[in-house]
């Protein structure tokens, strides 16, 4: 199975994802599963813990889609069966499997100790046993471990990372959800190729799913994006293009980011005004990419220029004369108007107001 989010369709493919992969589940013949009564060892209380472990793991099995689950019926009585009556009881019920075992309380503790037997085979699968204090959490657990062990769960071997040259895999692996031992999980799926595509240095970013003896390999092919080749100003007039570019952090032979982009739009921002441009817009870049690289493109509406029409300095509480602090200033009558030598202006005085 193949998931791909092209440009054009990343949003409809997103969607799909998830559906492809429960398609793909409820399109196979669920496999039958009979759980029959569990040996409990926990003096008065070894009636009700067994029932209600039967019937916290069947419920949680009955939400998969691949599982049908055969109800015990006169199996359902007495405790843990043998082996042989295990396959006796399975054969009798029509199911694929059968689950019993063991539940063990210390205190408040418990400690469950599964055995599957696959009927067909009439042979036993690996154990499984685990321990703690919350029965639904553990429940939970041996029902992964169950669906694992029957072949009913796609579980992650493996995830592979392909087709990036200058990104390293390390930063590839730290954006992702799936992790391998997990179960396949299409909504983990979507979540990563979302996140990859965040990192801002791919034009694609594809998943494929293949299955190996011990579970499902899980591998992201990524297309990194070239280069950025060229930046152009469109709409400046009065400043120079080199001293606009010259703010930037982006330049040009680097690999696109799209977050130091916006951060570098601000920067434009406070350049221009502080260059006179109070009305000054930088627009929403526009960013382009053929087979020779990335071309970023960035509207200006430069508006009118303002000048300083008249700097004035009042107040008592000066200590020094006000024409040594007239020549101090950097802001300077018919000068343009610069936001941050203003604001350096005011602490200047302010500080001499204080000393």
């Amino acid at each position: 199975m193949i998931y791909s989010k092209k440009t054009l369709f990343a949003l409809l493919l997103i969607l799909l994802l998830p559906l492809s992969l429960l398609a793909q589940a409820r399109a196979e013949t669920p496999r039958k599963i009979a759980v029959l009564p569990f040996q409990v060892y926990a003096g008065t209380e070894g009636a009700p813990l067994q029932q209600t472990f039967a019937d916290q793991l069947t419920r949680l099995l009955q939400r998969e889609a691949r599982v049908s689950v055969v109800a015990a019926g006169d199996h359902a009585a007495g405790g843990a069966p043998t082996k042989a009556g295990a396959v006796a009881a399975g054969k009798a019920l029509g199911a694929d499997f059968v689950v019993t075992g063991s539940i063990t309380q210390f205190g408040e503790t418990l400690n469950i100790d599964v055995q599957i037997i696959d009927i067909t085979r009439e042979a036993a699968l690996s154990p499984v046993s685990v321990h703690g204090r919350e029965m639904a959490a553990l429940a939970q657990e041996l029902k992964t471990e169950i669906l694992a062990r029957t072949g009913l769960l796609d579980k992650i071997v493996r995830i592979d990372i392909t087709g990036n040259r200058k990104i390293a895999v390390d930063a590839i692996r730290q954006q992702l959800r799936s992790k391998a031992g997990n179960p396949l999980n299409a909504d983990d799926v979507t979540e990563d190729i979302k996140a990859i595509f965040k990192m801002g240095f791919f034009l694609d970013v594809r998943a494929d799913v293949t299955p190996e003896e011990q579970g499902k390999v899980l591998t992201f092919t990524v297309v990194e994006k070239g280069l950025i080749s060229e930046i152009r100003l469109v709409g400046n007039k009065a400043l120079d293009r080199d001293d606009i570019l010259g703010v930037m952090t982006v330049k040009t032979r680097q690999s696109l980011n799209p977050e130091k982009v916006k951060e570098d739009i601000q920067k434009l921002n406070g350049f221009y005004y502080n260059n006179g441009f109070v009305n000054a817009q930088i627009g929403e870049p526009v960013i382009t990419h053929d087979a020779k690289g990335i071309y970023i493109k960035i509207p200006v509406k430069e508006g009118k220029r303002f000048k300083i029409g008249k700097v004035e300095i009042s107040g008592d509480l000066l200590q020094k004369p006000r024409t040594e602090l007239y020549a101090a200033l950097k802001t300077k009558t018919g000068a343009f108007y610069d936001r941050e030598a203003i604001l350096k202006d005011m602490e200047m005085i302010t500080t001499t107001a204080n000393d």
